[in-house]
C-alpha cells in the first residue's frame, strides 16, 4: 500500500504516467511485430493500435524531444541579440543533444530509459524525504522532481551510449562506386553477351555480370578492371587488367 501511495503521489506520479505510456507503446510495438490479432477484431485492433501508437509516438517522442530541443534553441535565440550568439547557441544545443544520444539511438528508447530512471529516483527520493520528515511538501517534492530529471537524464545519456552501434545503418555500395575495382573472371570466356566475375566487398563475394568486346584475353581466373556500368542491362564493361598497373 505504501508503494502504491508513493508511485501515485507527487512527484513520482509524473514518471508513473510517463512510464505507463511508454510501456503501452512498447506493448503495441511487440504486438504489431508478432502480428497478433486480439479477438479477431482486425478493424478495431488496427484502429486502436494505429491511433494509440501514433499518439504515443508523436505525443511523447515528438512532444518531449521537440519541446526540449526547441525550448533550448528558442530560449537562447530570443535572448540572443546577434547572429553570432544564435549560431553559438545552436551549436551548443546540437552538442547537448549529441551528448544525450539523440540521433544515434531512437528517441523512444532514450525516453523510456529516462522515464524508468526518473521513476526510480523519485520513489527513492520520496522515501528518503519521508524518513527525514520532509515528505509531502510541494517545495521539496518539486525540487526532487527537478533533480530526478537532471540525474536521470545524465544516467540515460551514459546508459544508451553502448546501444548506438546497434542502430548504425550500413550504406550500400552503389554500382557506380564499383567502377575501377579489379575483379576475377569466373567463366571460361567473356564477350559482348556473356561473362561473370567475382569481387570481394565487405567480406562477401559479389558475383557480377561482365561484358567485354571479343576477342580478348579474359579467361577463368584472369584479372579484369570494371570500367563502366550499364544500368539498362545490369552489366559491367571490363578490360583486361595489366599486372604492371595499367589496364
Amino acid at each position: 500500500m505504501d508503494f502504491l501511495t508513493t508511485i501515485l503521489g507527487y512527484p513520482s506520479v509524473v514518471f508513473t504516467v510517463a512510464l505507463a505510456v511508454a510501456l503501452a507503446y512498447w506493448l503495441l510495438v511487440i504486438v504489431g511485430a508478432l502480428g497478433i490479432e486480439i479477438l479477431d477484431l482486425e478493424g478495431a485492433t488496427e484502429g486502436a493500435t494505429e491511433g494509440l501508437a501514433h499518439g504515443v509516438a508523436e505525443g511523447v517522442t515528438e512532444g518531449v524531444a521537440h519541446g526540449v530541443t526547441e525550448g533550448l534553441a528558442d530560449g537562447v535565440a530570443e535572448a540572443a541579440a546577434h547572429g553570432a550568439v544564435e549560431a553559438a547557441a545552436h551549436g551548443a544545443g546540437a552538442g547537448l543533444l549529441a551528448f544525450f544520444g539523440v540521433g544515434r539511438v531512437p528517441v523512444t528508447i532514450i525516453l523510456s530509459v529516462l522515464f524508468l530512471s526518473g521513476w526510480i529516483l523519485t520513489i527513492l527520493g520520496s522515501r528518503g524525504l519521508a524518513v527525514i520528515g520532509l515528505g509531502g511538501g510541494w517545495l521539496f517534492s518539486t525540487l526532487l522532481l527537478g533533480a530526478s530529471i537532471v540525474v536521470g537524464a545524465f544516467f540515460t545519456a551514459y546508459a544508451v551510449r553502448p546501444l548506438a552501434p546497434l542502430f548504425v545503418v550500413a550504406r550500400a555500395v552503389t554500382h557506380a562506386e564499383l567502377v575501377g575495382r579489379v575483379v576475377t573472371v569466373l567463366t571460361g570466356r567473356v564477350d559482348e553477351r556473356f561473362g561473370q566475375a567475382t569481387l570481394i566487398e565487405a567480406g562477401a563475394d559479389l558475383i557480377l555480370q561482365v561484358r567485354c568486346p571479343a576477342p580478348n584475353s579474359l579467361r577463368r581466373d584472369a584479372k579484369a578492371v570494371l570500367v563502366a556500368y550499364d544500368r539498362e542491362h545490369g552489366t559491367f564493361d571490363v578490360e583486361a587488367y595489366d599486372e604492371g598497373g595499367a589496364a
